[in-house]
């Protein structure tokens, strides 16, 4: 996943208007100034503010898939996302995009002579409101309102903003919704806001409501360069990066047993990346580092919600939510369970979902 529209492109919240650093610990503080010992470079919170807002939005966009605005509540309205639009939705497979089509999301453009779909268009609009922050939800403001954190699920790709169920949960218990699902992103990259901006960005929170991302996914912060033609006029910026988007790494040879196999067989003549590519493919895939990165990840929305006094609840995308496909209702009747990207879950899933979680929240919240 790359950077599709550049930082400069997109006006933001004014970030500086918080002052994040006074919600630092003591031992932040001491974390903060120990590791300003190794570089001249200081850690800017309000730059990685920034940089997490083009992370997690402009650069999952394109610059001509914004469109005017009709919402008072939001600042950014666009018709697609990073793998709802057509360019993404051929990456499906025929039989996916055919039930698609089937079931009114998509119409399919096909050559005559072959058959072979070779385009897509909507059929079913999506409108993807994005307010100032980045965040798939209305504008900040002092209501109560539920913290919803997680990935693509949770920010609702290939659905319209009423069918996410983040959404249909505050409907049923009238608090306002704050969305930080952040498509193609893990659990490390949410924890990452809640540690330093959530307490200056987010109030009269409630509760908090995790559903968790896949655990092999990894970010790392690094420095990006935006240039013009002739290279003649640049500067570097900030970007969160997603390591298991790196295709040598996503090779089977890297992360499946041939490694353990193999390690002894290695020779110095290997290349040097090979090797490389090897550690961070251990990092990113064995079960004991993913428990551990996500562990970790945990602990800090866990020490956040106790801090805040408030209830956390933890559900999995996978054994709570449930894959895009057909599902069967509690009658056995099969149910078309699709969002219009063919990757992610439709409306029934979000409705069974948005249904528990508010049964569980009111018991929390209640008491």
């Amino acid at each position: 996943m790359g950077i599709y529209t550049e930082p400069s492109q997109v006006q933001s919240f004014n970030f500086y208007s918080y002052n994040y650093y006074k919600n630092l610990t003591e031992i932040d503080i001491i974390l903060y100034k120990h590791n300003q010992h190794y570089s001249d470079n200081k850690v800017d919170l309000h730059e990685l503010r920034q940089a997490f807002f083009n992370s997690a939005f402009t650069g999952n966009v394109k610059i001509e898939w914004f469109v005017e605005n009709d919402s008072n509540k939001h600042s950014f309205k666009l018709p697609y996302h990073v793998s709802d639009n057509p360019d993404r939705w051929l990456d499906n497979d025929p039989e996916i995009l055919n039930i698609l089509e089937k079931y009114g999301l998509l119409k399919l453009i096909k050559d005559p002579k072959t058959n072979n779909i070779t385009s897509a268009t909507e059929k079913t609009s999506v409108n993807y409101y994005i307010n100032s922050h980045g965040f798939r939800c209305p504008e900040l403001d002092n209501d109560p309102c539920i913290a919803f954190l997680g990935c693509s699920h949770t920010f609702g790709t290939g659905l319209d903003q009423d069918n996410i169920w983040a959404e249909r949960v505050c409907k049923k218990l009238g608090y306002r919704p704050v969305n930080l699902g952040f498509p193609a992103r893990g659990i490390d990259f949410v924890s990452f806001y809640c540690k330093y901006f959530f307490k200056s960005e987010i109030q009269n929170c409630k509760a908090i409501v995790v559903l968790l991302p896949p655990f092999t996914r990894k970010t790392i912060i690094g420095n990006m360069i935006e240039h013009n033609e002739n290279i003649t006029d640049y500067k570097i910026f900030k970007h969160f990066l997603q390591l298991e988007w790196i295709n040598e790494l996503k090779q089977e040879e890297f992360y499946n047993n041939k490694i353990l196999r193999n390690w002894n067989n290695r020779t110095y003549e290997e290349p040097a990346q090979l090797s490389i590519n090897k550690h961070f493919a251990q990092d990113l895939y064995n079960v004991e580092n993913t428990l551990q990165r996500c562990s970790q990840a945990m602990s800090v929305i866990n020490l956040l919600a106790s801090e805040l006094d408030i209830p956390l609840l933890v559900y999995s995308s996978y054994t709570d939510f449930g894959d895009a496909g057909f599902k069967n209702n509690p009658q056995g009747k099969k149910i078309f369970d699709m969002a219009r990207d063919g990757q992610h879950s439709g409306i029934y899933s979000n409705k069974v979902f948005a249904t528990k979680v508010a049964e569980d929240l009111k018991q929390k919240i209640d008491k």
